[in-house]
C-alpha cells in the first residue's frame, strides 16, 4: 500500500499523518503482509442478485514484519447476508447485511485500519464517502427492499437503510456508543435476464449533509 504525502496538503486535522506518527509509521509509503484463514458459506440462489439463501464468511490475518509488512497486528472480519422473497414472477425481495472487522491486536497503519467501504467490494456506507468512518473496530449494518416495477421485470426499485459504528481506544469511543446512519434508493434496469445481472443507480443520504451517488453494474450486496 502507497500513499500520498499529506503533510502540505490543507487538510484539517490530518487524522492519517497524526495517527501514523503517534505510532511510527512512514506518512509517505507503507506495506501489510500477512497469512491468514478464510471460511466462507454460500446458500444463495443466484451470487449477483440473491432471492434467497444465505451467506457468511469469517477471515483472520496476522500481519508481520518477518512476512514483509510494515508492523505487527492482527485483523478479524466477518460477514453475514440473508435474503428473503415472496411473489410467483416479478420477486419482491427483503435482503440484509451485517459486516464487522477489527484489529485485534498490535498497531496497524492508519489506512488498514477498518472503515467504511473497506469491505470486499467496497460498497458499505452508502452515503457516505469511503473512508469515512474509521478506528480499530467497526459494524456495519444494512437493510434493503427491493421492489419491481414493470411486469416483464426491465425496471426495478429498492430503499434502503443502514448504520456504522466504530470504536477508537485513543479517545475512548466504544463500539455502539455512536451509530451513524445512512438511507436512500435506487433505480434498477434489467441488464441481464438469465443471470439477473441490473444496472445499479443508488444514491444515499447520511448525517450532517453527506450524501453519495453510485452507478454499478449488480446488486449491493
Amino acid at each position: 500500500m502507497k500513499t500520498k504525502n499529506l503533510d502540505d496538503a490543507e487538510i484539517s486535522p490530518n487524522f492519517h499523518n497524526e495517527y501514523n506518527k503517534k505510532y511510527n509509521f512512514d506518512t509517505t509509503n507503507y506495506n501489510n503482509a500477512g497469512i491468514g484463514l478464510l471460511l466462507e458459506f454460500d446458500s444463495r440462489d443466484n451470487t449477483i442478485n440473491a432471492y434467497n439463501g444465505y451467506y457468511g464468511v469469517f477471515k483472520y490475518i496476522v500481519n508481520g514484519k518477518s512476512l514483509g509488512g510494515e508492523s505487527y497486528w492482527q485483523n478479524a472480519y466477518f460477514e453475514f447476508r440473508t435474503y428473503q422473497s415472496y411473489g410467483k414472477v416479478n420477486k419482491h425481495v427483503f435482503a440484509f447485511w451485517l459486516y464487522g472487522n477489527f484489529a485485534v491486536a498490535g498497531k496497524a497503519p492508519y489506512l488498514s485500519l477498518p472503515a467504511t467501504g473497506w469491505d470486499k467490494y467496497e460498497k458499505s456506507g452508502r452515503g457516505y464517502s469511503a473512508g469515512r468512518f474509521r478506528g480499530n473496530g467497526l459494524m456495519y449494518g444494512e437493510f434493503e427492499y427491493r421492489i419491481p416495477l414493470s411486469n416483464n421485470g426491465l425496471f426495478g426499485a429498492v430503499v434502503f437503510i443502514n448504520g456504522t459504528t466504530t470504536s477508537d481506544p485513543d479517545n475512548g469511543t466504544a463500539l455502539f456508543k455512536y451509530v451513524t446512519p445512512g438511507y436512500g434508493g435506487g433505480l434498477r434496469i434489467k441488464f441481464n435476464k438469465n443471470s439477473r445481472t441490473n444496472v445499479a443507480i443508488d444514491y444515499g443520504r447520511g448525517s450532517d449533509g453527506a450524501s453519495s451517488f453510485s452507478f454499478n453494474l449488480g446488486e449491493n450486496f
